[in-house]
């Protein structure tokens, strides 16, 4: 094991006797400390998953495969919202942004993976995620007919709808 790893081991064991005996005075104080323990957590779950075999794929064949788990909403027949008002169809691909941050991070700037707009779930997040690509816009999928406001909203894209389509 490297030396590193010793140093690293014996700052530990020495901060968990110090905190084990020391007595804390309030729970402000507490809360500092263990603020910190979970920053310093979330610093080694994030090095932990740089070492999984999928994070070290090329960035670009990573947005490839997410690009191959997004349904497009143009196969799903509308359906009326869940009880969460959230339907898990066609923007299922969403849940890749809460599995790790490097993941977060290319699906976020992926433009692609951004660029099917339903007017009534989120237009603004995605039409300014989708940067520059071309668009297929929804219109009318949760209501009918589709609001002003969000046919406004997709105005000035209209130059970059790949494929407009309205229910």
């Amino acid at each position: 094991m490297p030396i590193q790893n010793w140093a690293t081991r014996d700052l530990l064991d020495a901060l968990m006797t110090k905190v084990s005996k020391k007595t804390f005075k309030t729970v402000k104080d507490l809360d500092v400390i263990e603020e910190r323990l979970q920053k310093i957590t979330a610093i080694l779950r994030g090095r932990r998953n740089a070492l999984a075999s999928i994070n070290r794929l090329p960035t670009e064949l990573l947005e490839n495969i997410f690009e191959l788990v997004q349904l497009h909403l143009h196969i799903f027949i509308p359906s009326p919202p869940t009880a969460s008002g959230y339907d898990h169809g066609y923007r299922g691909w969403l849940v890749l942004l809460a599995v790790c941050r490097h993941w977060r991070g290319i699906a976020a700037t992926s433009g692609v993976l951004w660029s099917s707009v339903d007017t009534s779930f989120m237009p603004q997040r995605f039409l300014k995620r989708s940067k520059d690509s071309l668009l297929s816009v929804y219109c009318g999928i949760r209501r009918r007919p589709a609001p002003k406001a969000e046919l406004q909203l997709i105005q000035p894209h209209l130059h970059r709808c790949a494929d407009p389509a309205s229910s």
